[in-house]
């Protein structure tokens, strides 16, 4: 089952786990670069989609290496349970 990343409204296909996990670690490599120290999330909002799936939205804040909130941010994920967890079926950032 593939994962699809939006980004600036452009989908992208993400056919495995190995590519879930490089586009993770080049998106938070990005953040990196950009000063953003960690992420802190500040509300989860969950919408139940039956019994085993969900969207849920996170309320972020990026941290610089002060700890002062340099961004603001929120991202959708739909979510679906699976015998080894949740799993992410696509997210969507709202820039």
């Amino acid at each position: 089952m593939a994962v699809v990343a939006i980004r600036e409204g452009a989908a992208i296909p993400l056919a495995d786990r190995d590519a879930v996990r490089d586009h993770f670690k080049t998106m938070i490599d990005a953040y990196r670069d950009a000063g953003y120290a960690s992420f802190a999330p500040v509300a989860i909002d969950t919408r139940d989609l039956g019994e085993r799936a969900a969207f849920a939205t996170v309320r972020w804040h990026a941290l610089d290496t002060d700890g002062q909130v340099a961004r603001d941010t929120q991202t959708t994920y739909h979510l679906l349970a699976t015998p080894d967890g949740w799993r992410i079926l696509s997210y969507t950032n709202h820039f």
